[in-house]
């Protein structure tokens, strides 16, 4: 997964790792660890302890829970363009 140029960022959830194995979703181990293997290749945003605090201040203003603020956190601070489906907040 190599960024194109000029690219629009996005934002993945590492959830959609968990997803890919599902029994339920029908695909060989082959193709779902090359998924992986291609997820895992892009930039990767570990929480640090700024994020963790930005996080925690973004629920005080709005109804996300502080797992949905720090993911939302970590994908802002790599310049991703994100939006919530439960709130319908939309930024860049």
């Amino acid at each position: 997964m190599k960024p194109r140029v000029g690219a629009e960022r996005v934002f993945v959830d590492t959830n959609v790792l968990v997803y890919v194995f599902e029994p339920q979703i029908p695909l060989p181990h082959a193709v779902a660890a090359g998924f992986a293997r291609q997820l895992l290749a892009a930039h990767i945003v570990t929480p640090s302890a700024d994020l963790v605090v930005a996080a925690m201040e973004r629920t005080g203003a709005s109804p996300l829970t502080i797992w949905e603020a720090l993911i939302l956190a970590a994908a802002e601070s790599c310049g991703a363009r994100c939006c919530t489906p439960r709130t319908s907040i939309c930024w860049q």
